[in-house]
Order: structure tokens, then C-alpha cells, then sequence
């Protein structure tokens, strides 16, 4: 006979029951109560949803104690830390009420289901540069992970609204981190046109070219407090395709920064993407080739390699946002040329926080963290990441994502404040967050009867703060863990679900 779903099941099926329990848990009412008296576990609170239909929720143990009305960090930072700020999908739009819903929910800060507006840019930045300022003494720098226009704008309104978009975006920037330097990447809506990676028809009318526009923008940005140095060909690779490399002084660390629109699989010329494509792969190698051995890498780019997490949960497709032989390509570049001094690729896109670990037999490994985004308009919460790598060798030792509570901000008409849950150390329950440790960690996390199910509710769940669809937890597991389409398939299958019906969809 089979055995009855336990509320435990009912909470992580994704259902309409699973919508209820997590919106009973998250009530404006309820969220009012924890601003306006005691600072409440928001774990607790989830937990005490789930005692009351008969199940004891094992994070009652280890309970998350910060509430939405504060932007401590929840685990500080070792002193000395080398503090990076994460911040990627922006998507500032200056006509709001052209959104749908807009004159529905009107808000200065935005709504979710339509981009940021600029009070919510201003925000953001505002509370991050606190937090920066709040988590360490030392300089730090800003890694900005592409999408700062309006999804879809140039299309609509043509690229010269774009541009004027991202110039903004880098004004506020500016304004609310006035020494800390900003490393850009180029998103997919920073382009010209849809994907349009050559920006052929920009360049025919206007006297500049499209990547030669975004340099004028990105290079105060990146210079800005004289703690980054471009690379000599930095004028050459940002022209070829708006990819380019620089140095942090003082900490021995290279920062990569790819045009990841130029691997992406939504690119429609695919013979002249390859041109592109070869160069970039080439410009990789040998830059990772010709640095000192004594720099450790970091790698940006806007498009994670791997499969799209939004495609899996919104239409169950295994859809790579990367072709493969660029995947294959770059995978090799990076661990012949880097090996293991690789200590963290940081991505965007998504919209939503996560990682994937990418391993092989040789031991050269790397982890791949996609960061939450600004804009509202997937219904995540507006959100920005803090990572810290130690001052010796870099390794990083945690990644923290701080957020808001739109929804509730916009009720009380007060400007929303940010906050954390758990770091992801402390979710792993690890003390740092290198390639062997998150390993072991995931999967431990799989083995467990409800790891999984709780890693991944507090990553898309509980850490947004809103109901978003999330992945069961063989999916989330084999997502996190295999970066080809063909490994996800197989994977998934070892635990009985359909890869054909995965494969059609995509």
C-alpha cells in the first residue's frame, strides 16, 4: 500500500498546496509583526507552518536569527578578508509604467513582474556599499555581471534608449560607490539588438562601434580608486567582442571578464558566432597562459556554462545556455592553463542564486555560482551577493546574498531595507567553499532523506522570500552536478525521471 505524502512532501512538491504553505509562512501580517516587536527566526516561523500539520522541520535545530529589518551580516567575515560585492541583472527601466503591472501595484521601488526602477537601483547600490563598508576595512572591489538595461529594450526602443540605460545605471553606481572600483561583463540585454554580438548595424550609424560605446562607459568604472589595472590589450580584446582582463593590486588576483553572449546558444548566426567564439577562446588561453603563476583567477562572465536553471523549472527542458564545444572548449582552456587557480566563477542571467561544480579525474576542478538579480520581474526579491576570499591564498570562504522584501516595503511605503538568512557556508554547514568541500558537501546533501529538499528551499524559497518554482531534489542535485545535457539526462534517469520528455522540451 502506498504511504500517505507527509506534510514535509506536500511542502517541497511544487503544487497548490506546496503555494499555500509557503505563502501561510510568509504573510505581510506576519512579517509586520517580526518588524515591529522581537527579532524572529524566519526558520522557525517556516518550521512552525510544519509543526502545526504534524512534522518537525530538522532547521528548527539550527535556527536562521535575523529578521527583515536589519542588513547584518549573519556570519561575519574573517578581518581580513579580501570583500567582494556581487551585484548582475539590474535592468533599470526609466518608463516603469509601461509594465504591465505596473498601474495595478504602483510603487516607487518597483513591483514584481516588471524591471527595476530607478529608486530601486539607487537602493540596492545604497545598501550594498553600507554592507561593503560594514564588512570590511580593507578596499574591495564590485563585480557587475551584466543586464543593466531593460529586458528586450533596444529591440523596442532601439539601442541608442539602451546605452542611455546602462550609462545610467553606471551614474548611480558611481554615486553610491565613489571609491570602490566596478568590474562590468556584458549582459544580453547590454547589446545593441537580440543577441546581436557583431553590433554591425550600431557601428554604420554612429561614430563609434557598440563595444567601443560600452569601453567609454566601463572604463572610469573599472579604474575608479586606482586599485585596478587594465591589461595591455585591453583596448584590442574590448574591441574585438567587449571581453578584456585586469589586476587587483595589492591582492595577486587576476578577474577575467567574458562577453558571454558570444558562446550563448540563443545566437542565431551560428557560423559567424564561431569566428567570434574562436577568438575569445583563444584570447582566454593565452591570457590564463601568460599571467604570473602567483595570481590567482577569478572568472566573470553574464550566461553560467551548464544547463539553464530557469528552463528546467519553468518548462522542464534541459536547455544548455552555452553550446557545447565552446563549454567543451573553455573547460579545457581553464584547466590546462589555470589548473587550480581558478578560485571562483561568478555568473548571472539567472535570476536566481545557485552553483554547479565542474569536476574531471584530473583533480583540476572549479565552482560556478550564479547570483540573484536586481529587477523583480521573474518574482524573486531584488538581491545583491557579498563573497570573501581569505587575504593568503584566496580561497573563498563564503557567499552571502542579501535581499529584500519588495512586497512588504511597498505595503508599509518605506524604502526597503536589505537582509541575509544563511550564508551558503553555513547552509552547507562548511567552513569554506572550495571545490572538494561543496563536492562533499552536495553530496551528502543527496544521501540524506531531506538535505536536498531543504538546501534547495532555502536557496529559491525561504532565502528569496517568495514562493518561486523550484526543482524536486534529484533534479536540483543533478543540475548542480552535471554541466552537459547529456550528464543531466543520464543523471536524472538513474532516479526515474524521463530525459526524452526533457530533451523534446528543450
Amino acid at each position: 500500500m502506498a504511504t500517505p505524502p507527509t506534510a514535509m512532501d506536500r511542502l517541497f512538491s511544487g503544487g497548490p498546496e506546496s503555494e499555500r504553505l509557503i505563502a501561510d509562512a510568509s504573510k505581510p501580517m506576519e512579517r509586520t509583526a517580526i518588524c515591529n516587536t522581537t527579532r524572529f527566526s524566519f526558520a522557525t516561523l517556516f518550521g512552525l507552518v510544519l509543526l502545526l500539520t504534524g512534522t518537525i522541520f530538522v532547521l528548527l535545530t539550527n535556527p536562521i536569527t535575523t529578521s527583515p529589518c536589519d542588513s547584518t551580516p549573519v556570519h561575519p567575515n574573517p578581518k581580513d578578508a579580501f570583500i567582494v560585492g556581487l551585484v548582475t541583472d539590474i535592468h533599470l527601466d526609466l518608463t516603469p509604467s509601461t509594465c504591465d503591472n505596473y498601474d495595478k501595484y504602483a510603487s516607487m521601488y518597483g513591483v514584481f513582474g516588471c524591471d527595476s526602477t530607478l529608486y530601486l537601483v539607487d537602493r540596492t547600490l545604497e545598501d550594498m556599499a553600507t554592507t561593503l563598508r560594514n564588512t570590511s576595512s580593507n578596499p574591495t572591489v564590485v563585480l557587475f555581471l551584466g543586464d543593466a538595461a531593460k529586458h528586450q529594450h533596444a529591440d523596442t526602443w532601439g539601442a541608442d534608449i539602451t546605452l542611455n540605460l546602462i550609462e545610467t545605471t553606471f551614474q548611480l553606481a558611481e554615486q553610491r560607490l565613489p571609491d570602490t572600483p566596478m568590474i562590468p561583463t556584458v549582459g544580453n540585454n547590454d547589446l545593441p539588438a537580440y543577441y546581436d554580438i557583431w553590433a554591425v548595424d550600431y557601428a554604420k550609424d554612429h561614430a563609434e562601434g557598440w563595444y567601443e560605446a560600452l569601453a567609454r562607459v566601463y572604463v572610469p568604472a573599472i579604474t575608479r580608486g586606482s586599485r585596478v589595472e587594465l591589461s595591455p590589450d585591453f583596448a584590442e580584446s574590448f574591441a574585438a567582442g567587449g571581453y578584456y582582463s585586469v589586476t587587483v593590486s595589492g591582492e595577486d588576483l587576476l578577474i577575467v571578464s567574458l562577453n558571454t553572449n558570444i558562446f550563448a546558444s540563443n545566437v542565431v548566426d551560428v557560423m559567424n558566432q564561431g569566428v567570434l567564439a574562436a577568438k575569445q577562446l583563444e584570447w582566454l588561453e593565452a591570457t590564463l597562459r601568460n599571467t604570473s603563476s602567483d595570481l590567482r583567477v577569478v572568472v566573470i562572465g553574464h550566461h553560467p556554462p551548464g544547463l539553464s536553471l530557469y528552463s528546467l523549472y519553468s518548462k522542464q527542458a534541459a536547455k544548455a545556455n552555452w553550446r557545447l564545444s565552446y563549454f567543451e572548449s573553455f573547460r579545457s582552456i581553464c584547466k590546462s592553463a589555470a589548473g587550480d587557480r581558478i578560485v571562483g566563477m561568478f555568473f548571472g542571467h539567472e535570476h536566481q542564486d545557485s552553483y554547479a561544480l565542474e569536476a574531471d579525474h584530473g583533480g583540476r576542478n572549479f565552482n560556478i555560482f550564479s547570483i540573484p538579480s536586481v529587477s523583480p520581474v521573474y518574482s524573486g526579491q531584488p538581491s545583491y551577493g557579498i563573497a570573501a576570499f581569505s587575504a593568503s591564498d584566496k580561497t573563498l570562504v563564503d557567499l552571502t546574498t542579501y535581499h529584500t522584501w519588495l512586497d512588504f516595503y511597498t505595503r508599509e511605503k518605506s524604502a526597503p531595507q536589505f537582509f541575509s538568512y544563511n550564508t551558503l557556508r553555513d547552509i552547507l554547514k562548511v567552513k569554506e567553499l572550495s571545490f572538494k568541500v561543496m563536492q562533499n558537501a552536495t553530496t551528502s546533501l543527496i544521501e540524506e532523506s531531506d538535505g536536498m529538499r531543504i538546501c534547495s528551499a532555502l536557496k529559491t524559497r525561504l532565502y528569496q522570500g517568495r514562493y518561486v518554482p523550484t526543482l524536486p531534489a534529484h533534479l536540483h542535485y543533478c543540475y548542480t552536478s552535471s554541466l552537459r545535457v547529456a550528464s543531466f539526462i543520464q543523471c536524472i534517469e538513474r532516479y526515474g525521471y524521463d530525459g526524452k520528455k526533457f530533451i523534446l522540451n528543450a
